[in-house]
């Protein structure tokens, strides 16, 4: 009768050990902001239309890192890690970059096929790395401030 116990026990645990075979692995992803160039870079980082923090670099370095996890589903993405859903890069104070993220609109003024707050755009270092890298085609990009 002990015996038959144990072995229950033991089909129970088996079980229950198996259950959830479909949860997602926990993955923390850093996302990085570099400045690639030798200019001057400030970045305006904005959430629902509220300026949040600007963060500030002089040539070539890492401008800023944020991180998320997908703990409780959610989907890893650069503008949920930065904080933010619209962006103003400065460059040398002469010139800028805007980039928004919407419900149904992701833009950026002017038009650029790198947006920042877009996976996409990210060179993949590794699964819990993600590198934006601002060059000197950003900065060519980019439109005079009151021009």
């Amino acid at each position: 009768m002990r015996t038959m116990k144990i072995i229950g026990i033991c089909m129970v645990l088996c079980f229950l050990q198996n259950c959830g075979t479909d949860r997602i692995d926990i993955i923390r992803r850093a996302y990085r902001l570099e400045n690639g160039t030798s200019s001057e870079i400030k970045i305006e980082f904005y959430r629902y239309g509220i300026f949040k923090h600007t963060q500030h670099i002089i040539g070539e370095g890492l401008i800023f890192e944020g991180s998320m996890d997908n703990d409780g589903g959610a989907h890893l993405s650069a503008g949920g890690a930065l904080g933010a859903d619209s962006i103003i890069v400065v460059f040398d104070n002469q010139k800028k970059q805007i980039y928004y993220h919407g419900d149904i609109v992701v833009t950026a003024t002017p038009p650029t096929d790198r947006n920042v707050l877009l996976n996409e755009a990210y060179e993949i270092i590794n699964d819990e790395l993600y590198r934006f890298t601002f060059t000197e085609a950003d900065y060519e990009n980019a439109e005079e401030i009151g021009g």
